[in-house]
């Protein structure tokens, strides 16, 4: 058999497995019966039916897939559809990570494959010489640089040793850890599946599923309802997708492209994305899941800074989130000189902090002007 015909038969497989998995999860499209019978013997035949995979695939939400796929049950899955397949189509789906649900996809399936459910239902990662020998099995072939791998096992750090903090699935869910760490993968891209980085996101999705499910039972809380409360906060991490990373980047690049750090520091963008989602939900929008924002008398934000119309902040022990209105036009008809004054932006950002607020959003009108973070202002607009 020539090499050619070789990698023929492994891409016809991957093929078929793929195809075979979005039947699995009760995907309606005719084509997929066919390719499973008829996935091709030539390259051209062969590449057409991926090309058919990835349009199903890119359709399809990621809140869906993971429903279906919890339907299926372990014991249907195992039957019908092998650990080598399932890797198989991560693999496939790793060629055009570009998509931020396929990446969502490839993670959800690499956890299945790298993970262990215990008797009591918590999660268990393979111990770490397993998990990475499976993880080059999967070949997703990327490779983040080093800064940004440091960044992202950083935060995961930082993430899991707040989780000890959480007393109980509110706190956790309320706390807003799920819900950066959900933003956070997200503004990673594709880097995401770089293996170090992959091994840190899914050892601290385990952990916050293993507090959710003690938490749960200790509270007496149905798993229907602790599903529904998961995916509330899950919903949070579609809108600050859709608000500020994935579904038109084009239209954020006028404020991004502006300010190196942002531009450089995915998590501060992931801050934004985290902003911007609260100031939607809250002047205008549905209401927040997780937590609630309250207005502020004038005599609380009127100190801060004379060009604040109104402010809101968010209930609850500090770290806060804070969201202020300019009074109209005077930001626009302030100079830049005077936006980066002592006068007015140290002394905004110096009024949130003491507020306790480590997250802060100023807007005008619409448009997110100025963004706070941990003490200090960065100045969005031109």
């Amino acid at each position: 058999m020539s090499a050619l015909d070789s990698s023929l038969l492994a891409r016809q497989a991957i093929v078929v497995d793929a195809a075979r998995l979005f039947l699995l999860l009760g995907v309606p499209d005719a084509r997929l019966d066919v390719i499973v019978r008829t996935p091709g013997d030539t390259a051209n035949a062969i590449a057409r039916n991926e090309n058919i995979l990835f349009e199903i695939d890119a359709a399809m939400p990621m809140s869906w897939f993971r429903e279906r796929f919890a339907r299926i049950g372990d014991k249907r899955l195992e039957s019908e559809l092998s650990s080598e397949a399932l890797s198989r189509t991560a693999n496939l789906l790793a060629r055009r990570a570009r998509d931020v649900a396929r990446i969502d996809r490839i993670e959800f399936i690499a956890t299945r494959l790298l993970t262990r459910e215990l008797p009591d239902g918590q999660l268990e990662a393979l111990p770490e010489g397993e998990f990475f020998q499976l993880l080059s099995q999967l070949s997703l072939g990327v490779t983040a640089d080093d800064d940004t791998r440091d960044k992202a096992v950083a935060f995961c750090v930082s993430a899991a040793e707040r989780l000890q903090q959480a007393t109980s699935v509110e706190t956790l869910l309320g706390s807003g850890v799920y819900l950066e760490l959900q933003g956070y993968k997200k503004s990673l891209r594709e880097k995401r599946l770089d293996a170090a980085i992959l091994y840190a996101c899914i050892l601290l999705s385990v952990a916050i599923t293993n507090y959710l499910i003690r938490f749960a039972a200790g509270e007496g809380l149905a798993h229907r309802t602790l599903l529904a409360r998961v995916a509330s906060t899950e919903l949070d991490a579609e809108k600050i997708l859709s608000a500020a990373e994935d579904t038109d980047a084009d239209k954020l690049k006028p404020h991004f492209a502006r300010s190196a750090r942002l531009r450089d520091d995915p998590r501060l963008r992931l801050v934004v994305g985290i902003v911007i989602a609260f100031s939607i939900w809250t002047f205008g929008g549905p209401p927040h899941p997780t937590a609630v924002m309250s207005d502020l008398p004038p005599d609380r934000f009127g100190p801060i800074s004379p060009v604040l119309q109104s402010a809101l902040l968010s209930d609850g022990e500090a770290p806060r989130v804070f969201i202020a209105r300019v009074v109209d036009k005077t930001w626009a008809r302030l100079s830049p000189e005077e936006k980066r004054s002592e006068a007015v932006a140290v002394r905004i950002a110096r009024g949130v902090q003491q507020e306790e607020a480590s997250l802060g959003l100023i807007y005008d009108g619409d448009k997110l002007v100025a963004l706070i973070e941990e003490g200090t202002l960065t100045w969005l607009d031109p």
